[in-house]
């Protein structure tokens, strides 16, 4: 088994561009995910927004 990970931003446009990614990934490589989980966390950054909420995607396959 392999596995893959996305990360990405927490807003509209970024949580669609992941989906679209994920999606031509599985296309491209045609590849089945066999699990698929997700964690809601915060990115910590250093300046005038110190935690970014993120989101990462895993993929088994």
């Amino acid at each position: 088994m392999r596995v893959r990970t996305f990360q990405t931003k927490v807003s509209a446009e970024s949580l669609h561009e992941m989906e679209n990614t994920i999606n031509e990934w599985l296309e491209k490589n045609q590849v089945e995910a066999r699990i698929v989980s997700q964690v809601f966390c915060y990115e910590h950054h250093h300046g005038v927004n110190p935690q970014e909420p993120t989101l990462i995607t895993t993929v088994w396959y």
